[in-house]
């Protein structure tokens, strides 16, 4: 038999799924690795880490599994977009790496306005903003001129360990549309684009097609790691973009839900949308395109109040949101609480909580929680829908699908069925998809997702929807009457 191994490195862990080549999961790890914030608005990660989780992952799954390394045919590896990270020619890195969440290049997003006018709209079809790469890459110019100058290249997340498996530089298509240095309709570098923004082509990688196989595993990488040399490695996708082909979204019209970290709605479509309010970059499927928003610290905030409870069980936190009851008993919880990219775009939106009172308990505050998620999700789907772009029902995947109750609140508040796949790890198994399709283990990627199944359906209920409706008018107003407050806050210096 044959085994795919799927690599999914995300904002806080990094999880590595092995399957058949029926695509069944044999066993999976995971490895958990932090996020330093030096100053506000920055957020960086150490390279290293990722590849110490990835080594870390990779032999607790060859040991427990007992296969031969051989066995394995490919790897794919799917990782956290807009991340910049400068290395030397040998791929050693100069700096930690400025991940999505980091927000501190607005001065260069300002310089790009001023200089490049529309024409980065008119070639990638994105909104300049200083989570995405073009914006940081600058930063590190003006701001760590030697770091720039010994750069042999910027790399993203994924790329750098693939770099660190095969010896190779790359970046894969998915990654493109975020980097505003990419004609997004092509799929390939925009020489205009990079020659205004004043960046060195040099230092920028190849683009790969997604399943396209970069290199194979180096003797080194096999040293390190366990895996077999020559095992073939493909160019991989962002973590959003292979959470839509493992929850099978790969038709156009095709809506999901990706819970994380982030909390991102995608709809998949066969022909690229410009849309202002939204990001849009290529699918790993070829001639689709995706077009996505997201609440950024969405799963994210459950994960801090965990923390700030002391609770180790996630299961705990579930347990008390089902003692609330819905509208969290007359609690309002903006989730905006590290800035924000598409829709909003604005850097300096924080947290909000309105209704506060006496009675209010830790359940109400848990479930608030929940309900903030998805009512920025709503924002999210009310968008699309003005665009031409929602569907029917909503696929979604990731941490939220384990509580059933924040799955439910997501059907009720966004009035979309939502379909849960069978697959827990969906971007693993769309890295592992990708990297099966990229070695010919199946001649395309609907007969690799043809025993694809859902594991529940949640459906709207009506009376729960119509107060979730009221609530929701009042969630965007709070949003509109504090724009200025934001900022205000913002300029005293405590964000």
């Amino acid at each position: 038999m044959q085994y795919v191994l799927g690599i999914d490195l995300g904002t806080s862990s990094c999880k590595t799924v092995l399957f058949t080549d029926k695509l069944i999961v044999v066993c999976s790890a995971s490895a958990e690795y932090g996020t330093s914030y030096p100053r506000p608005g920055w957020a960086e990660q150490r390279a290293e880490e990722w590849w110490e989780a990835l080594r870390q992952t990779v032999s607790r799954v060859l040991t427990e599994s007992r296969i031969k390394p051989s066995e394995i045919a490919a790897i794919g590896v799917d990782s956290q977009g807009s991340t910049v990270l400068p290395v030397t020619a040998e791929g050693q890195a100069l700096r930690p790496g400025l991940i999505w969440m980091d927000r501190r290049a607005e001065v260069q997003c300002r310089w790009i306005d001023e200089n490049l006018g529309d024409s980065l709209w008119q070639i990638s079809g994105n909104h300049n903003d200083p989570s995405n790469i073009a914006p940081k890459v600058l930063w590190l110019k003006n701001n760590e001129p030697d770091v720039y100058s010994r750069a042999d290249k910027f790399m993203h997340a994924n790329g750098y360990l693939i770099y660190r498996l095969t010896g190779q530089f790359s970046m894969d298509k998915s990654e493109g549309g975020l980097t505003q240095l990419f004609d997004t309709v092509r799929g390939s570098w925009s020489e205009e684009l990079i020659m205004s923004c004043g960046i060195d082509r040099a230092k920028l990688p190849d683009i790969y097609d997604c399943f396209e196989v970069v290199g194979q595993v180096t003797t080194e990488a096999a040293r390190e790691t366990g895996l077999c040399q020559g095992t073939p490695v493909v160019a991989g996708a962002m973590d959003m973009v292979a959470s839509a082909l493992g929850a099978g979204v790969y038709h156009a019209g095709e809506m999901y839900v990706a819970a994380g970290t982030v909390t991102a709605l995608g709809v998949a479509v066969d022909e690229p949308k410009f849309t202002h309010s939204m990001h849009l970059y290529h699918h790993i499927i070829p001639d689709l395109w995706i077009n996505a928003a997201g609440v950024d610290f969405g799963g994210g905030g459950l994960r801090w109040l965990r923390n700030v409870l002391s609770e180790e069980d996630y299961l705990i936190l579930n347990d008390l949101a089902q003692e609330s009851c819905p509208g969290s008993n007359g609690l309002i919880f903006l989730p905006y609480m590290v800035g924000q990219r598409a829709p909003l775009w604005n850097s300096a939106t924080r947290g909000v909580i309105m209704g506060l009172h006496p009675a209010t308990g830790k359940a109400d505050f848990i479930r608030m929680f929940m309900e903030g998620n998805a009512f920025g999700v709503r924002n999210i789907l009310d968008i699309a829908e003005k665009e031409g772009l929602a569907g029917g029902s909503i696929r979604m995947t990731g941490g939220c699908t384990q509580s059933p109750i924040w799955t439910q609140i997501f059907a009720d508040i966004t009035g979309k069925n939502i379909e849960v796949p069978g697959a827990l790890d969906v971007a693993a198994l769309g890295s592992a998809v990708t990297a099966a399709v990229g070695i010919g283990m199946f001649r395309g990627f609907e007969e690799a997702l043809t025993g694809y199944s859902l594991e529940n359906t949640y459906q709207v209920r009506s009376s729960e929807h119509q107060l979730y409706e009221k609530m929701f008018r009042i969630y965007k107003r709070i949003y509109a009457n504090l724009r200025e407050e934001f900022t205000l806050l913002a300029e005293i210096g405590f964000s």
